[in-house]
């Protein structure tokens, strides 16, 4: 037994530091069960090299030999959870930001076989699981901050077991068995059980599947202890992954921290409306989900704190969103977010603009007749097959396709690839990588007044009062444009543009193998500024970035 457990806990370690150096810019902590002398934190907010702390987190790792003394899993998910929310002797509370996603990967070769008083938190008829124990640190709010964590669209809130989008600090587990089997069998490799029973298929929507799980309860190593392990993944919208050797662990564990990669995406970049801070203060922040290649654009009023709250006309002009913010200068609640706005709006109704390719002029983007023939060529080209053009209306369902509409996406070979569902809706928005925001104002630029014939200080007079728009490329092939004024229509898309030669690989994004080869479009960042010719106006410039070699320009 001794060389059994020793030889699986090399494997262990082995498949731990694989992870670590993986994904090394991850704040990685590890404890281990029964074992609380092994309890490395993540690594505080101050630091920004985490290359010191991985190494003696693999150096505690390989110099810890605890043999098996029984598999503590419940007392050990109950002390990562306290951990989360800061209620834990073992650290500080490792929560830092309001937007902060938090994970768990438990690794286990045992049936556990510890007991804690522990309420039937997801209601299943059974107290005292480890589905109980992970579901509670999901379900509940880890932190005082703010409730700013954006839902993981098509994947945590598809799952998610009460049908909720979790904005607020919550902790998501992944589960690993290595060598023990329960009842259920994935044999489709869908990640979840077969149909149960009575032929109910999974996932069906439904919380709780009671009878299907079994009672994993007691002391007693019984397979419904592994599919325990199945159900925390099912609780908490993680993944759960049997291994069978110490290669297949590398192999499983690899690939539950991709996903954990792939759902943390990334913020791209921010913008401020106003050099000074007051009531209209704002900040624009995009991000992108890469599981499905989705973006986000959303806006964040900051607190002006006593500043101006009581203007002469007695009223408090301060935002709604900051009324429970106090801190001057303190980010508030979310005032509205782009891709949530654009899911209402019908893909008939935007107005999308290219420029043709055969007349060199600005264009709808809405009937393919009406552009170039050689935009018009791409577009009916399958972007699987490069060298299989196909018929005007294959054309025109792309078209379409790339404007919103979603009545041709599916799964089989014949149908455009399937995008982030959101709402009742589809995210229109596509992700928002390199490209940073752009707000556009009343004209703030400082020419000398007679610098051309006709005066600035005039332009800027005229058009004091304009109002917001946040300019923003998406590698959906656009430039989007977002109402920011004050108005009720703030957060709609005012208008997209797609430049000409971007049209020529749009095919690529309704390819069922898009997720796997994601492609750059307008991925470059807008610049501003007030120009003369003939008579002052607003341009914006921008490159495609990673889209390709390409400058366009739009006055705005």
């Amino acid at each position: 037994w001794y060389s059994y457990s020793r030889r699986r806990m090399f494997g262990a370690k082995n498949a731990i530091t694989a992870v670590v150096d993986a994904q090394p810019r991850f704040r990685y902590g590890i404890t281990k069960f029964r074992n609380q002398n092994m309890f490395t934190e993540v690594p505080a907010k101050a630091v920004t090299d985490v290359a010191s702390h991985n190494f003696d987190l693999k150096d505690a790792l390989y110099a810890d030999d605890q043999q098996a003394i029984g598999t503590d899993l419940l007392n050990g998910l109950s002390t990562v959870g306290d951990y989360f929310k800061g209620g834990s002797s073992e650290g500080s509370d490792p929560i830092y930001y309001s937007c902060q996603k938090n994970f768990q990967i438990v690794f286990t070769d045992g049936y556990w076989n510890d007991s804690l008083t522990f309420a039937d938190v997801d209601g299943d008829g059974v107290s005292a699981t480890a589905s109980d124990v992970a579901y509670s640190f999901f379900k509940n709010d880890l932190s005082v901050l703010p409730d700013e964590v954006i839902p993981d669209k098509g994947t945590e809130a598809e799952l998610d077991p009460d049908g909720d989008n979790r904005t607020w600090q919550h902790l998501i587990s992944f589960t690993v068995a290595f060598g023990i089997l329960g009842n259920m069998v994935d044999s489709d490799g869908d990640g979840w059980p077969e149909a149960d029973a009575t032929g109910t298929p999974w996932p069906d929507g439904t919380p709780v599947k009671s009878g299907n799980w079994g009672d994993p309860s007691g002391i007693v190593s019984i397979p419904a202890k592994v599919d325990d392990l199945w159900h925390v993944a099912w609780n908490t919208n993680g993944t759960f992954a049997a291994a069978s050797s110490p290669e297949e662990v590398v192999e499983k564990l690899i690939k539950a921290i991709k996903n954990i990669r792939d759902r943390v995406g990334s913020a791209s970049a921010v913008a401020l409306n106003s050099g000074t801070l007051n009531a209209n203060s704002r900040v624009y922040q995009a991000s992108f989900d890469s599981t499905k290649w989705s973006g986000k654009i959303r806006a964040v009023p900051i607190q002006d704190g006593p500043v101006d709250e009581s203007p002469k006309d007695g009223t408090d002009d301060s935002p709604a969103e900051c009324a429970s913010f106090p801190a001057l200068g303190e980010l508030c609640a979310q005032e509205w977010e782009a891709s949530e706005k654009l899911v209402t709006r019908s893909a008939s109704d935007r107005k999308i603009f290219t420029f043709s390719s055969d007349t060199f002029t600005g264009i709808e983007f809405k009937d393919l007749t009406n552009l170039g023939t050689a935009q018009q060529t791409a577009l009916k080209t399958s972007p699987d097959t490069p060298f299989t053009v196909e018929s005007d209306a294959i054309g025109q369902l792309r078209l379409d396709y790339i404007r919103g509409d979603s009545g041709n996406e599916g799964v089989s070979a014949s149908e455009f690839r399937e995008r982030q569902t959101l709402g009742a809706g589809i995210n229109k928005l596509g992700d928002v990588v390199h490209s940073a925001p752009a707000f556009v104002g009343k004209p703030n630029f400082f020419y000398p007044n007679n610098l051309e014939a006709d005066s600035y200080n005039a332009f800027k007079t005229t058009y004091k009062n304009r109002d917001g728009v946040v300019y923003v490329g998406a590698n959906d092939g656009m430039l989007h444009a977002f109402d920011a004024s004050n108005k009720t229509s703030k957060g709609d898309e005012l208008f997209a543009y797609i430049p000409g030669k971007l049209v020529n690989k749009l095919s690529r994004l309704t390819s069922q193998n898009y997720n796997q080869n994601h492609t750059y479009y307008v991925d470059g960042s807008p610049v501003i500024f007030d120009a003369y010719d003939g008579a002052w106006k607003t341009l914006l410039s921008a490159t495609a970035g990673a889209g390709g070699q390409l400058v366009y320009g739009l006055d705005v």
